[in-house]
């Protein structure tokens, strides 16, 4: 058990940020979105999701790719402990009054996994040679 928590120790820093930061209620963020029409693109909530489950997805399959050697399956296996950490956030959104879920959220999450896995295999392949 202790290897696996010092294996992926950032991998778990970078979960409760955003379980944190998914915690808060959404009006903290609305308050920074409107301060300037830039912020307001950058931190639109697609594209939150989109950044928090990418950063999380690249960061968990460049720590799991340190242990295993990785083949495909290993990073269907990344992509879908990275899923399951999204599906995990939105459930317990519901039980907070002030969040809610969307499946667009979910979808959002999606393509970020899918965006973060593609870019950690591109930069272990690029490491490699």
């Amino acid at each position: 058990m202790k290897r696996i928590l010092e294996e992926n120790k950032f991998t778990y820093i970078v979960g409760l940020f955003l379980l944190a930061g998914y915690s808060l209620p959404g009006s903290a963020v609305e308050l920074v979105r409107e301060s300037n029409s830039l912020l307001h693109l950058i931190l639109a909530d697609p594209l939150l999701h989109l950044y928090s489950f990418g950063f999380f997805a690249f960061v968990l399959g460049w720590e799991r790719s340190r242990v295993f050697k990785f083949t495909g399956r290993q990073w269907i296996i990344v992509g879908i402990i990275a899923l399951a950490y999204g599906l995990f956030i939105e459930i317990y959104q519901l039980l907070l009054p002030y969040r809610g879920t969307q499946v667009g959220d979910v979808i959002w999450d999606i393509i970020g996994i899918a965006l973060g896995l593609g870019v950690a295999y591109g930069v272990l392949a690029w490491r490699k040679h």
